[in-house]
């Protein structure tokens, strides 16, 4: 299975043999239009250049993406508290910060004004063309979900260029120009298979173009303020995700083993083979000794920010009789952590560690989870503020483990950015905003993924709604749609962006909490007598005690302003330098 191989052999090799001076500076002094597109080979070293800065371009030493991506999540608590999941983020000064960044883009219109040069065939230009236009389309929709109408820039800016001063495009054409970019990137990428190795093929920009619609076209229907219709892009998400399922290149991981498959989709050392692959739509890839990180080390061993899931998040998964838990009569109660995983969605115990089902330092069995560390009970790696501590991505290495430390990370565990997983349930959730979902429809999505846990199967004639549900006005259907993708995609870079386009945010304003806690569990000591861990000195309970780990940090809780925080504003010199541009909404 072909995939990307990003900042690997071709780009460590093409890329450092190339002038840097021409990499980072577009135009360039050394090469110029006059000496360089000039053969196929200048094609693929432009366009190396810009696979590292949308493959996961902040995957580096710690594995930092992995956590940015994630900890400004509803159902994400850390320590110390993040300021965006918090809502009191403020407007960044200088030029440039908090994603209104505009490099690339030059890159990518200096490259789309001058690839016709090139003396090859039209069909060969065009693969390139399409790989270039795949990261537009990506870059234009990053920029949309933080900011919502930016400028739609179309030409490679110079020191006099007009377009410096363009005020922000209004949210109608700068979607269509969007979407009319990753419809030609489709057109001129090759299909899956025939694409040179480890580049960007068909599928991947189909994939891009499902999410991309998906998010559009239920930002509009929900944020009803706009005024716009969204089912041409809720058509279109649908039809990206079920040309991807048509197509049947994809399939679900799933060996049959209900207790480990969907834990150890996430798991491949370097890059993803044999029937994993098979899930995978997009993967960056890491090579020995040459492009590695430190990520096993510091997420699942230190666990940096102090990360764990909240109570809202497990109460979300269902009982494996396919009924939510102020249903199902298998729901045992949430007095402890160990039961209230019995009897549930096998994904729950696969997304959060139970306690001793996995050892997080190999050499030290000791150090296995045997109750999640909480401030206090244990003096040598990190704690989880909420009991509830993430294990997906985690792996029983310890060579992996050891690649990690020092200045030159050698970690090589590889990570999907496309899932197959995603298309299901986003050409689920488009179908069923579309009220054309029907049980047929759920078969091949939800329940093929139901399947490789164990679970009880979606029955659209007996779903009955939740009396718990965050969505109380949704149809039945939709709101279990919705579910279905919190679970399947947790921790998995998604969730704020689902938030944001289901006009959800006040879900941030939900207390964060953990598990229930009990003294007797934790009867470690100081020489004093004292208990390390204790309520009222490191660890914070609510009134039925509950972890309650922003008490005493956020007393009057996180806040959620609408609509500003459904934004990131633009920084105060940009504003400055362009008096055209209007700050975001409510900023």
């Amino acid at each position: 299975m072909k995939q990307i191989y990003a900042l690997v052999i071709v780009l460590l090799i093409g890329i450092n043999g190339c002038n840097d001076d021409f990499m980072d500076r577009f135009p360039p002094d050394k090469l110029n239009d006059a000496n360089f597109w000039s053969s196929e080979n200048d094609l693929i070293l432009y366009c190396n250049r810009l696979y590292p800065e949308y493959l996961m371009s902040s995957f580096n030493g710690k594995g930092n993406w992995v956590y940015s991506e994630n900890i400004n999540s509803d159902y994400v608590v850390t320590n110390p508290f993040q300021k965006i999941a918090a809502g009191i983020h403020t407007i960044p000064t200088n030029a440039g910060d908090g994603g209104w960044n505009w490099v690339n883009m030059r890159r990518i219109n200096y490259f789309l004004a001058r690839y016709q040069k090139t003396p090859v065939s039209q069909e060969i230009k065009n693969v390139y063309a399409g790989e270039i236009l795949f990261f537009k389309a990506w870059d234009y929709f990053d920029k949309i979900k933080r900011f919502g109408e930016v400028p739609w820039i179309s030409s490679d800016l110079r020191t006099d260029s007009e377009e410096l001063m363009a005020p922000r495009t209004p949210r109608v054409a700068l979607l269509d120009s969007v979407l009319a970019t990753i419809d030609k990137a489709i057109q001129y990428l090759p299909e899956k298979g025939k694409e040179k190795t480890d580049r960007i093929n068909k599928d991947m920009a189909l994939h891009l173009k499902a999410r991309m619609c998906l998010f559009e076209g239920t930002f509009r229907k929900y944020h009803t303020e706009l005024g716009l219709d969204g089912t041409k892009f809720l058509e279109n998400a649908a039809d990206a995700s079920g040309r991807l399922i048509q197509e049947g290149h994809y399939k679900i991981y799933n060996t049959g083993n209900i207790r480990e498959d969907y834990h150890d989709v996430f798991i491949a050392m370097g890059q993803f083979t044999g029937e994993k692959a098979r899930e995978v739509i997009l993967q960056r890839k890491f090579v020995e000794n040459e492009l590695g990180h430190n990520f096993l080390r510091y997420y699942n061993w230190n666990n940096d920010y102090k990360m764990g899931g909240t109570r809202a998040l497990v109460d979300l998964y269902l009982c494996k009789d396919g009924l939510p838990i102020s249903q199902s009569p298998l729901y045992r109660g949430n007095d402890s952590i160990q039961v209230e995983f019995i009897d549930r969605d096998q994904r729950l115990r696969q997304t959060i560690c139970y306690p001793n089902e996995y050892i997080l330092i190999p050499e030290q069995n000791d150090y296995g989870i045997q109750l999640p560390n909480l401030p206090g009970s244990t003096s040598d790696y990190g704690f989880c503020e909420t009991g509830y501590w993430f294990i997906k991505y985690w792996s029983f290495n310890p060579a992996e483990k050891d690649r990690g430390p020092g200045t030159n990370p050698k970690g090589i565990q590889a990570f999907i950015l496309f899932r197959y997983a995603e298309t299901l349930l986003i050409h689920a959730e488009a179908m069923a905003e579309l009220g054309r979902c029907d049980q047929a429809v759920v078969d091949k999505t939800i329940n093929v993924l139901r399947n490789r846990v164990g679970m009880a199967p979606m029955q659209i004639s007996s779903l009955v709604k939740d009396s718990k549900s965050d969505f109380p006005e949704l149809p039945v259907l939709l709101d279990e749609v919705r579910r279905e993708r919190t679970v399947e995609l947790a921790f998995e870079f998604l969730r704020r962006d689902d938030l944001v386009r289901w006009k959800a945010g006040k879900l941030y304003e939900k207390k964060p909490l953990g598990m229930k806690f009990w003294q007797y569990m934790y009867p470690k000591k100081n020489s004093a007598g004292a208990y390390t861990t204790q309520v009222g000195k490191n660890i914070f309970v609510d009134q039925d005690g509950f972890l309650d780990p922003h008490q005493k940090q956020l007393p009057g809780g996180r806040i959620f302003e609408e609509p500003k925080h459904y934004y990131f504003p633009i920084p105060i010199e940009d504003i400055t330098l362009n008096p055209n541009l209007v700050q975001s909404p409510g900023w």
